[in-house]
């Protein structure tokens, strides 16, 4: 998960350009939802929180639909506001959009990714735990913790 944080970083934070750039700090924040209608970022938000909906039951205690929702609605409240201070703090100087979609489909990409993992686990659970090697057994044991409410 470590690769998957700082790959989301990278993502979403860098590079940082600071040349060249008319000030656009009022221009970088849209609050409207799908004022533009649904653009490529979005279908690229929703892929890349996948992941963390279905890889966080591994390494903390979310195991049920309403903490990865939240979980979804922090990550994507926390991107924004870093985007919005790397524009803050450079003067206007970015190319970073704080944009209320990004929340709205990082939200629903977690969730997406909870669903997946919860299907996955309605099936892993029926496997006879005890012929497993650990690591199968590792994910057999938090199969078995989720539900979806």
């Amino acid at each position: 998960m470590f690769c998957y944080f700082m790959c989301v970083i990278k993502l979403t934070l860098f590079p940082i350009v600071m040349l060249g750039l008319p000030a656009n700090i009022k221009n970088s924040v849209h609050l409207i939802p799908f004022r533009g209608g649904i653009q490529k970022t979005d279908f690229l938000n929703l892929l890349m929180t996948i992941p963390l909906g279905i890889g966080t039951p591994f390494i903390a205690p979310i195991y049920n639909i309403k903490q990865s929702a939240l979980l979804g609605l922090f990550t994507g409240i926390t991107i924004e506001i870093l985007q919005y201070l790397e524009t803050f703090l450079t003067g206007g100087y970015s190319h970073r959009i704080t944009d209320s979609n990004d929340v709205i489909f990082n939200f629903l990409g977690c969730l997406l990714g909870f669903l997946a993992l919860s299907a996955f686990s309605s099936f892993f659970r029926r496997l006879p735990k005890e012929r497993l090697s650990p690591f199968w057994n590792y994910v057999h044991t938090v199969c078995s913790n989720i539900h979806l409410f």
